[in-house]
């Protein structure tokens, strides 16, 4: 058994050694995040004040039925959040443990259908290194994170399982369950199998499964139980301000790159590939005032697939291609960034700042203490319009209440 295992071992070595880099790569932004004080910010507070007045048997049932707190159904993602709540409470270090795990993993799930795909393990390498640069350190953007993992697992077991399509259906469903974007699976594992002639009838199921879902999204829609009711996502037509929108989340170089790449190497029907990559984008290149970064994560993981398809098996010959193409792409903004030294977070800062105020207080026994005098930042207020505070203040949790009264500027603390 031993010898079995070294033999596939050794037949791996190449993936091994290409996935060990990639790895070594995402750390790189682990680290980063941890030498920047990554902390909650905006969106995390009211989320984690939902998640602490409700149950597992009210965000279910109620997201898909209803809505979830900012109006749309991601159910499983904030499953996640709230099973990290009731795991880890407030220890931002876990967060950043599961933002670092579900990237990397989606790292690994681009080079491993890059791999399957091309048979080239070093253009799966290419393919997620370019991934790689995109990592999100906000808390919130977890449904990013876990629709993305889903989606590329829900991709490679098409190919991988032939004979087992319901694992990838399985997945599929699952990728829904947390955002929307993922609807352009089905498409994006239509454009490969179309260029690389597998069976698409083993398809079907996931076209059914898409319609269904539509129809289920349409009857929010028509039932005027859509988008938020705010100047954020206000929807536009016009096609100068969507254009605009396209070259926020892919600048105009790399996307003059990325359209020539068929052409130049001869693969034209890998267009389909940026095409549908675009398609997973185009619901937010109608929002009018809303542009954010981490949208571009699910396309982005298809650029880079399309990426892989498109680019030379690595020979002397195609290095210049490959430092060209790194540099029109990106260059050194492909590489994770490096903290050399430690950065203070000062929203954290504010925070703790607050805590050791109301802490202090506590200890000395005040049933109303000021903090007007506190230069509190964005997300120290944020807990206070929460009433998050019982949650933060870690001594003599669960044997006080804070209250917070805006006019006085005091906090009010009751004995349980």
């Amino acid at each position: 058994m031993v010898k079995q295992v070294l033999k596939k071992l050794y037949y791996y070595k190449k993936d091994l050694f290409c996935i060990f880099i990639l790895i070594c790569l995402s750390t790189l932004h682990l680290i980063f995040a941890l030498r920047i004080n990554q902390y909650f910010e905006v969106d995390d507070f009211t989320t984690l004040a939902f998640m602490r007045n409700n149950s597992y048997s009210d965000i279910i049932p109620g997201f898909f039925v209803d809505s979830d707190l900012y109006g749309f159904r991601r159910i499983l993602g904030y499953v996640y959040v709230k099973a990290f709540w009731d795991v880890f409470g407030l220890n931002a270090v876990f967060y950043n443990l599961g933002n670092f795990f579900f990237h990397t993993a989606n790292v690994i799930l681009v080079y491993a259908i890059a791999k399957r795909l091309t048979k080239s393990a070093l253009v799966s390498l290419f393919a997620g290194l370019f991934f790689n640069q995109l990592y999100l350190f906000y808390f919130s953007n977890v449904h990013e994170l876990i629709v993305t993992a889903f989606s590329l697992l829900s991709i490679y077991s098409f190919f991988k399982w032939q004979e087992r399509q319901y694992i990838s259906l399985l997945f599929f469903v699952a990728a829904l369950l947390v955002k929307e974007v993922a609807f352009a699976v089905p498409l994006l594992i239509f454009s490969l199998g179309f260029i690389y002639r597998f069976e698409l009838k083993k398809l079907t199921l996931h076209f059914v499964v898409l319609v269904l879902y539509l129809a289920y999204q349409a009857s929010f829609m028509l039932g005027d139980r859509g988008l938020p009711k705010n100047e954020s996502y206000k929807i536009i037509t016009n096609p100068v301000q969507l254009f605009s929108n396209l070259i926020y989340y892919i600048e105009p170089v790399k996307l003059i790159t990325l359209m020539i790449l068929p052409f130049a190497f001869k693969k034209a029907k890998s267009a389909a590939i940026l095409i549908v990559a675009i398609i997973a984008l185009s619901p937010v290149l109608l929002f009018a005032n809303r542009q954010e970064i981490y949208y571009l994560y699910l396309p982005l993981s298809f650029i880079s697939i399309y990426l892989a398809v498109n680019l030379p098996k690595p020979k002397l010959k195609h290095v210049p291609v490959y430092i060209v193409l790194f540099f029109l792409l990106g260059g050194r903004n492909i590489l994770p960034k490096i903290a050399w030294q430690e950065f203070p977070n000062w929203q954290k800062i504010s925070v703790e700042n607050l805590m050791d105020r109301i802490g202090g207080g506590v200890a000395a026994g005040e049933s109303d203490i000021y903090i007007g005098d506190l230069n509190l930042e964005r997300d120290a207020k944020l807990i206070l319009q929460y009433n998050l505070l019982d949650e933060f203040v870690d001594e003599n949790s669960g044997k006080f209440q804070y209250e917070y009264d805006p006019q006085g500027q005091v906090v009010r603390v009751k004995s349980n």
